[in-house]
């Protein structure tokens, strides 16, 4: 469960710091560390018996007991999308050279999405080459071009261009019928299509940019 901490006081022992958090459930959950109130935290619960009421005991307790984790073990232990984090870029090329990856080499797969792109339809064999980080890039009602039109870190190659600026330059809404389609929809669209050839679905090393840059 994930839900807003809200520190609490400890038991007998003073040097244990205990807090409560609403997890959404009739009692909060307890659990062993000091948290800033209103902090986001993931907590892993059994997934038998901490709403099992037979044990008179347990119908008692104030509370229930959990322990906290990393935000990405949902995903990385069952496949579960667990939220996103945003990261804020001034602009199209920052957002593709300064991702958290630097040190890594980066992102090894850049991806662009435009009506100008090459058509991407898994039906018909599209493929995705294989890749350790990934990041797709949305634009706006006027698309990728204006936005790198409008970078001044973006050199003149890519001014021309903006498919030089990506491993990838894809149309994954062909045949629209409309001369805009709205970003949030071309997001669920696109993303429908390029999961089928994720290694995995909600890979840790996936992310996506609008315009600005916010993966």
């Amino acid at each position: 469960a994930a839900a807003a901490a809200a520190a609490a006081g400890g038991g007998g022992d003073s040097h244990v710091k205990v807090s409560l958090v609403d997890c959404g459930l009739e009692r909060p959950v307890a659990v062993h560390k000091s948290l800033k109130r209103k902090e986001r935290v993931t907590i892993r619960m059994k997934e038998k018996g901490f709403l099992e009421e037979s044990d008179a005991k347990k119908r008692q307790q104030r509370y229930y007991r959990g322990k906290l984790v990393s935000s990405g073990e949902p995903r990385q232990r069952k496949g579960m999308f667990w939220g996103y984090r945003v990261r804020i870029a001034k602009g199209i090329h920052e957002a593709l050279h300064e991702g958290p990856y630097e040190e890594e080499g980066g992102y090894d797969l850049k991806i662009g999405t435009s009506e100008r792109g090459q058509v991407f339809d898994p039906s018909k064999g599209s493929e995705l080459p294989p890749f350790k980080h990934l990041i797709v890039a949305f634009g706006a009602v006027d698309g990728l071009e204006f936005a790198c039109k409008n970078d001044c870190n973006v050199g003149e190659v890519g001014k021309k261009d903006p498919s030089n600026l990506f491993d990838m330059y894809l149309n994954t809404c062909p045949a629209q019928g409309t001369r805009t389609i709205r970003a949030e929809e071309a997001m669920v669209i696109s993303m429908s299509l390029l999961a089928t050839k994720f290694p995995t679905f909600f890979s840790s090393q996936s992310h996506f940019a609008g315009r600005g840059g916010g993966d």
